[in-house]
């Protein structure tokens, strides 16, 4: 199962990310992993602007709760833990093959 999460904004600390924004697809759980990073562009013809990424979601806040799951259309904030964190911008879209716990 495919996993999506628009990017409103992003933090950068070392390699732990903090992202506020939506989930597009799928429910993002503690655990799950992302392994791309389309950034936005202004180019709609371009087709190729991911990067890979290695983030493992180490937290989950919605509404002022620490929460162990995010669900489609929900907005929150995501701790990350991995490598690539520049790769984070707003309107990016984190995205992952599945959910991996």
């Amino acid at each position: 199962m495919m996993i999506e999460f628009l990017i409103d904004h992003a933090m950068r600390c070392d390699s732990v990310a903090f992202v506020t924004g939506v989930v597009n697809l799928g429910t993002i759980r503690l655990g799950s992993k992302f392994s791309e990073v389309r950034a936005p562009s202004s180019d709609k013809k371009q087709s190729n602007n991911s990067k890979p990424v290695h983030f493992t979601v180490s937290g989950i806040v919605a509404y002022g709760q620490e929460i162990d799951e995010l669900p489609q259309g929900m907005t929150g904030e995501l701790r990350l833990t991995g490598d690539n964190v520049d790769a984070l911008e707003s309107d990016a879209i984190l995205a992952s093959a599945g959910c991996h716990l």
